[in-house]
């Protein structure tokens, strides 16, 4: 019997929540979609927490209940907009806002929030969160968790790359005659370009890239960045924006002062571009298709450099073309590793996380099953001995 989840993601792009309702079962279905804008102070917030400051457990407690309710808030908005009862969700599966990714700390960890039991508790909707620390327990990145997702996702008979673009850009492997799928992040994929943006506007993104169009890439400054370690490092590997932020980019702009902030804005574009298509054309995995997907598919000046880079021989779609909102693609990856939890099943790919084997990702969070009496009282089953006080 086919049942629906929903599938709740804010990403590294730190600009609202995506939700949707899936089918899952043998394939994935999205029914029904959402997104809502974070307000301007909740994503200053989270923004802030990206960087040590001070009392931060605290304000991360609260921040961690804040998102909870707007999740939960979020879930809700879209079963009364798809007129479906919450009794017909099997679960909720929900990323959460990372705040810290340090898979090569001494001692690993990364750490996303929005609480699980308060989703639970305002939706009355089992509820899957913490899907990375597993992964990581078992000597992994905890990231990305795609890969197995687009693999269920885009199901064909050739080898294909698929590039999801939020915050942060991945790619996925995936080879159905030869078995192999692997995954790694790139780099930033909108990260740097919104923030940039930002530093220089009002509004949180260049919208479909129109601002960067008008600089020009400077060619020393994306060599010079170019040479981070990070993109110089082997899979498995994964980053996030904690690691690609604004201080990150003065280190290389500073050695090129007069530079533009238009030609900057064009060079991040085409550093975003050049770093998939050279994780892409240095991996030993060869395929002449990719698929994008993700919310930097709308960014049209990102999507010409990509292709202007490609090498010919690659045909590069959109999600769009086999039948996909590029939008609702993480969401619905979300709805289906709770799909796989609840069901016991592996959620994690070892060629890609490099953990040392496959596991089951997430906690669950159930919904409340405890029947309350007419004042609102817990009732206690009459074959529980218990002594109350």
């Amino acid at each position: 019997m086919t049942k629906r989840y929903i599938g709740i993601m804010s990403g590294s792009s730190c600009d609202g929540i995506d939700a949707v309702i899936a089918e899952c079962d043998q394939h994935i279905r999205v029914l029904h979609a959402l997104h809502t804008d974070y307000p301007p102070h909740l994503r200053q917030q989270l923004l802030h927490m990206l960087e040590p400051q001070h009392n931060e457990l605290v304000i991360m407690a609260e921040l961690d209940v804040q998102l909870g309710k707007l999740y939960a808030e979020t879930v809700l908005e879209l079963l009364q907009q798809a007129q479906v009862k919450a009794s017909a969700i099997t679960a909720v599966g929900c990323h959460g806002q990372t705040i810290r990714h340090e898979p090569n700390a001494p001692h690993p960890y990364s750490i996303q929030i929005g609480n699980g039991h308060v989703i639970a508790a305002n939706t009355h909707i089992t509820t899957v969160n913490d899907f990375r620390r597993r992964d990581i327990a078992l000597g992994g990145q905890g990231a990305p968790l795609a890969p197995l997702f687009h693999a269920a996702m885009f199901v064909k008979d050739h080898p294909v790359w698929v590039c999801n673009i939020g915050g942060i850009a991945n790619l996925s492997y995936i080879d159905p005659q030869q078995g192999a799928l692997c995954g790694f992040d790139t780099g930033p994929g909108n990260a740097l370009l919104d923030a940039w943006y930002h530093q220089h506007h009002t509004r949180y993104f260049d919208n479909h890239g129109a601002w960067g169009q008008t600089g020009q890439c400077h060619a020393d400054l994306l060599h010079a960045m170019l040479q981070d370690p990070y993109f110089l490092q082997s899979p498995p590997k994964s980053t996030g924006r904690d690691y690609f932020h604004l201080d990150w980019l003065k280190n290389y702009r500073n050695q090129y002062p007069g530079v533009s902030s238009q030609d900057i804005q064009a060079t991040l574009t085409h550093l975003t571009a050049t770093s998939i298509i050279e994780a892409i054309t240095a991996s030993p995995h060869q395929a002449t298709e990719l698929w994008l997907c993700g919310g930097g598919t709308k960014n049209t000046f990102l999507m010409q450099a990509l292709k202007h880079i490609a090498p010919s021989r690659m045909h590069i779609h959109s999600s769009e073309e086999h039948g996909l909102d590029p939008q609702h693609i993480e969401a619905a990856g979300f709805a289906w590793l709770a799909h796989c939890c609840i069901h016991g099943q592996p959620g994690n790919s070892p060629l890609s996380t490099g953990a040392r084997e496959n596991t089951v990702l997430g906690c669950i969070h159930p919904r409340n099953h405890i029947k309350n009496n007419e004042n609102n009282q817990r009732v206690i089953p009459e074959n529980t001995h218990a002594h109350l006080n």
